[in-house]
């Protein structure tokens, strides 16, 4: 029986195969604050809000927004797709937040994190590898 494993993140970057990658460990060197954009977060309960439809409608906006920046980029987009991802970020890091937990494109179920100020982090450790197969489904 095999056991089913998650890809690392190296599938983010989606490398061909036989290409050489940098896989490395990164850990917080301090209690971060990310603003959660995925759909994995609890739902709040409208019985207990105060105000629900103006707390239901920003957690609305907010996995709106998450799939905004899952959705993948065409290797022939123009930068200007990049602007609503780049000001939401610029407006959260100017809120003193310090990072962003967003979907995956390439992944389903998995997510990814964008964190701002790098010396809030500590590589714990890295290595080279060769990537050795690469798999595409597609859809009919």
């Amino acid at each position: 029986m095999s056991q089913t494993r998650k890809p690392p993140a190296k599938s983010e970057a989606g490398p061909a195969r036989g290409m050489i990658v940098s896989v490395g460990t990164v850990i917080p060197t301090r209690d971060l604050r990310i603003v959660d954009l995925s759909l994995s977060g609890n739902r709040p309960d409208p019985f207990f809000l105060e105000k629900p439809h103006y707390q239901i409608g920003i957690e609305a906006l907010l996995i709106s927004l998450g799939e905004q920046m899952a959705l993948p980029l065409r290797r022939e987009a123009d930068d200007a797709h990049y602007l609503p991802c780049q000001l939401l970020a610029n407006c959260i890091r100017k809120g003193g937040v310090d990072g962003i937990r967003y979907p995956s494109a390439l992944r389903p179920g998995g997510t990814k994190v964008v964190v701002f100020d790098l010396e809030s982090l500590a590589v714990g450790g890295s290595k080279l590898v060769q990537i050795q197969s690469t798999s595409i489904r597609c859809q009919d």
